[in-house]
């Protein structure tokens, strides 16, 4: 079989398309852990830390299903990424242009417009340039977990190692650079991404409404939301927490890439097994994880009785993340897939995330040095189970 210039071997585009995430991933792997660190240094209050990274999760409420919509219309998700990429590296930029908690606002919601939008537009890139030409989507996404893994742990090594004081100071005032130097990476990345997307007549009417009005999806869209986002406490104030307890940012990054080993070994070693199970059964079993991970979280600071807790990464996010995916591939037709994987993300990691991180943010500041993380953590219980109440009205 003879490719043209424009569509790569299935080897090829596999390793191009892994190349992102790896590069993506990294971005995450510093940004999600150790940026609250970087505003905490700028002044931020931990209320006022949850109202700029909600600003930029509500930015990405918005614009993802936008973006996804018109990938769809026109078949441009990898020209489109492209895009995004280049103008995350501008956005981000502006977090070192001005100070104060406004300003950090600004800057997060136009990194929110750009950045995590990227997410869903390569998910549903690599499913279907997977299908096209016989490769999985799990092996390739698992490139990026182990890359969040690897920086994770890196960046935890190097900002407990300074010693404190000034050398301190100093790195986590580093994490700005560092992150302006990965973003870039990232968009080189994107360069080389498969050129030639799928093929879609633009649909009639807005294929976000046409989605929206479709009961079974929408209970998808609550559930998910619900379960991703009750790891808002988790997202925004796990690192802070521990470090306020003793942990060092070494022992909190471990932590960290433990959970995401966890997801890579449930993407590796179990992903046919998973595929077995419907949607609907990974949503229950993802919140129920979520649920009970929560509880522990909330209730300890001991690093044995972390780590075992965190290995249920790979159950609440990771069958939660599978249960979408699962449920856009098998169920909604391909010319409509970017814009339910743009909504899902707009509501896994958008609206969701901003009222989880919100909510957690305020528990936190009334609660700390007295009920710790227990109301917080409590508070995305709630959330993990109003999400298993709506997965339980899909069809099985």
């Amino acid at each position: 079989m003879s490719w043209s210039a424009e569509e790569a071997p299935p080897r090829n585009s596999a390793l191009r398309l892994a190349g992102f995430y790896v590069a993506s991933f990294a971005v995450l792997g510093v940004f999600m852990p150790f940026w609250p660190l970087w505003l905490d240094q700028q002044g931020c209050s931990k209320s006022e830390i949850a109202w700029v990274l909600t600003a930029m999760i509500a930015a990405r409420t918005v614009a993802g299903p936008l973006w996804s919509q018109q990938a769809d219309a026109h078949g441009c998700a990898a020209r489109l990424v492209r895009r995004l990429a280049f103008a995350s590296i501008v956005a981000f930029a502006a977090y070192g242009a001005g100070s104060g908690t406004l300003a950090f606002a600004l800057a997060g919601i136009a990194f929110g417009i750009v950045y995590p939008p990227m997410h869903a537009l390569v998910d549903g890139l690599t499913v279907a340039v997977g299908q096209r030409l016989g490769f999985r989507y799990g092996p390739v996404r698992t490139w990026g977990s182990l890359s969040f893994l690897v920086v994770n742990l890196a960046a935890g090594i190097w900002l407990g190692t300074s010693g404190g004081g000034a050398a301190s100071e100093a790195r986590v005032a580093g994490l700005y650079p560092l992150l302006i130097v990965l973003l870039t990476l990232t968009w080189v990345c994107a360069l080389a991404l498969p050129r030639r997307d799928a093929v879609h007549r633009p649909s009639e009417g807005s294929a976000i409404m046409k989605l929206l009005r479709d009961p079974s999806f929408r209970w998808l869209l609550l559930a998910a939301g619900f379960i991703q986002g009750s790891h808002a406490a988790y997202y925004g104030y796990s690192t802070l927490h521990w470090i306020d307890h003793g942990i060092s940012p070494g022992v909190a990054g471990a932590l960290w890439a433990e959970a995401v080993l966890a997801e890579i070994a449930l993407f590796v070693w179990f992903r046919k097994a998973a595929d077995r199970w419907s949607p609907r059964s990974l949503l229950l079993l993802g919140g129920l994880g979520a649920l009970v991970r929560w509880g522990v979280l909330g209730a300890t600071t001991s690093v044995p009785v972390l780590a075992g807790a965190q290995l249920l990464h790979a159950v609440s996010f990771g069958c939660t993340h599978l249960a979408a995916i699962a449920y856009v591939g098998r169920v909604l037709p391909s010319r409509l897939a970017n814009t339910g994987q743009g909504l899902v993300g707009a509501m896994t990691g958008g609206l969701f995330h901003a009222l989880g991180t919100l909510v957690a943010g305020r528990l936190f500041e009334v609660s700390w040095g007295s009920m710790d993380g227990v109301l917080s953590f409590a508070a995305m219980g709630v959330l993990a189970c109003c999400g298993m109440a709506c997965a339980a009205r899909l069809a099985r």
